[in-house]
């Protein structure tokens, strides 16, 4: 028998009617907040970006849930969200910033809490630090510290050709790669670690292929 029990401990609805991915939900410290406490972001297929910050507190019921108090900001982008990711993707910054994937760009934008600027308190702005257009599709992407480049994330995006293009952040991509698959496949790109740490590798046609990517920083 298990000792430990799964609760219900926070919960919401999103949205009306809105379609949402795998990979259009990260957890993260994306404002940079110095209490260093992760927020729930959730982008939707419509290209509405949502940043929750849960606080719920304990009653003689169980835990109170979901207030309004708890969407930090709600933001409509005008295309649809494929994914979105937190990381370190802006060039001579150590904070996080928030990557999202669009079917035809990439866009990485700071998240910021402006205090004083609305009467109830603190409001929340998306800066859009800078983004890249994509000659195809998108599909999925993934990040790290490819190269062997620290402390930076380059992200990898994969259209639905299978074609890979490697973002050195602010930077053009690097030359796009076919992966030999004709069509992307949810599989096909994973950021390693271990001894295959600062690769790419992609899944094509049932073959592991394991580039070696280099760096000119």
């Amino acid at each position: 028998m298990s000792l430990f029990k799964a609760r219900d401990w926070w919960s919401t609805s999103v949205g009306e009617e809105e379609e949402f991915d795998q990979g259009c939900l990260c957890v993260a410290n994306v404002d940079n907040s110095s209490d260093e406490l992760d927020k729930i972001v959730i982008g939707s297929y419509h290209g509405i970006v949502r940043i929750f910050n849960p606080k719920p507190t304990k009653t003689d019921e169980g835990w109170s849930g979901f207030r309004p108090g708890d969407v930090l900001l709600e933001s409509p982008l005008g295309h649809p969200v494929l994914q979105i990711e937190a990381g370190k993707f802006v060039s001579g910054s150590d904070k996080l910033h928030l990557a999202i994937l669009h079917p035809r760009k990439l866009s990485v934008y700071n998240v910021a809490a402006m205090s004083g600027a609305v009467e109830h308190g603190t409001q929340y702005q998306m800066a859009l630090a800078y983004e890249h257009k994509l000659q195809r599709t998108a599909y999925n992407f993934c990040f790290g510290h490819f190269g062997q480049v620290k402390g930076k994330g380059f992200i990898c995006v994969q259209s639905m050709d299978g074609t890979v293009s490697i973002f050195e952040q602010e930077s053009f991509p690097l030359h796009p790669v076919p992966s030999g698959s004709p069509v992307a496949r949810p599989d096909s790109v994973a950021a390693q670690t271990g001894q295959l740490r600062d690769r790419v590798i992609v899944m094509a046609t049932g073959v592991l292929q394991v580039p070696s990517i280099g760096s000119s920083h």
